[in-house]
């Protein structure tokens, strides 16, 4: 799902799934954030008062890819 997004948002296609070792490679430390689940809850962090800057994955990816 992140790589399709990221891939939207550069307007590229993204036809082939990613295997989770070419990840590794490209991300290096930051590969396991996207492969492993953190299984937040986004209406517990509102709860608590927590903003997000970038509310949804197609917004965040717009975000990554514009830098």
């Amino acid at each position: 799902e992140v790589v399709r997004a990221i891939a939207a948002a550069m307007r590229r296609p993204a036809l082939v799934p990613v295997p989770p070792a070419a990840l590794r490679v490209a991300l290096g430390g930051f590969a396991e954030e996207v492969l492993s689940s953190q299984r937040l809850r986004p209406e517990v962090l509102a709860e608590h008062g927590f903003a997000f800057e970038q509310p949804d994955l197609d917004t965040a990816a717009r975000w990554v890819t514009s830098r």
